[in-house]
């Protein structure tokens, strides 16, 4: 599971359809729930153990109701309700 995004470095460099993944997680067990995304300037890169472009963390409060999604779901479904996001194609 990913997105594909468009985004620019701090350096200004532009990447188009970067691919992000959730990576590190940490709580989510009745507490707020923080995980990194990281972006690699393609999924082969991903594939290939290549270096990182860029790196954000997100915290959101997750559900832990017995019919509620894993938590790498909840936070795709966290990240698509964000406005930066609105145009992120999964893949």
């Amino acid at each position: 599971m990913a997105v594909l995004k468009n985004i620019k470095l701090d350096s200004g460099l532009k990447i188009e359809r970067a691919y992000a993944r959730v990576e590190t997680r940490t709580g989510g067990n009745k507490t707020d729930l923080t995980f990194a995304l990281s972006y690699y300037i393609s999924p082969s890169a991903y594939e290939e153990g290549k270096a990182l472009v860029r790196q954000e963390y997100f915290t959101f409060e997750s559900s832990v109701d017995d019919d509620a999604p894993n938590d790498i779901k909840q936070c795709y479904e966290h990240l698509k309700m964000l406005p930066e996001f609105a145009g992120a194609i999964d893949c």
